[in-house]
């Protein structure tokens, strides 16, 4: 049990970094944006639109999504995406950063907790399930533009 613990407190001073990666948006005050900041209020997204969302979804598994879909970006730092459009090499090494990233991750972690966080991150980049579709949907909008309204017929 101790040795479990001691994975769990490692895989926390990860989270930590997380808390400090910062994102090329900024907030109101002019200051960066966190990995931690993105994923709270795309959290908040989550809960605020799900009572109005057309289809039924696993709400668990979306906020679970949610909170790990950037968590490797503690190791590689923010790859923005119009960076990854202009320069489409850097998707591929971003990808492979980030693969890494999460099989060190899986590799602290102590099981079942390993597996559970690698496979909500796959199922995040794959995007082949609708929890994973409309979490990656949300992520890539702003909530203030009019892509916003068209959330709710998914």
């Amino acid at each position: 049990m101790q040795n479990k613990i001691n994975q769990i407190l490692e895989f926390m001073k990860i989270l930590d970094k997380f808390c400090l990666t910062e994102r090329v948006t900024k907030l109101s005050d002019g200051t960066f944006e966190t990995d931690s900041s993105h994923t709270f209020k795309l959290m908040f997204m989550i809960m605020m639109v799900f009572p109005y969302l057309k289809h039924k979804y696993d709400y668990t598994k979306l906020l679970e999504l949610a909170l790990v879909h950037d968590i490797a970006e503690a190791e590689t730092g923010d790859f923005p995406r119009a960076v990854q459009r202009m320069h489409p090499e850097t998707k591929e090494i971003k990808d492979a950063q980030e693969r890494a990233a999460m099989e060190k991750y899986k590799n602290i972690l102590p099981p079942p907790l390993n597996q559970k966080i690698y496979a909500l991150w796959q199922e995040y980049e794959e995007k082949n399930t609708p929890e994973a579709i409309l979490v990656a949907a949300l992520d890539k909008m702003d909530a203030n533009q009019n892509g916003f309204r068209s959330i709710f017929f998914l």
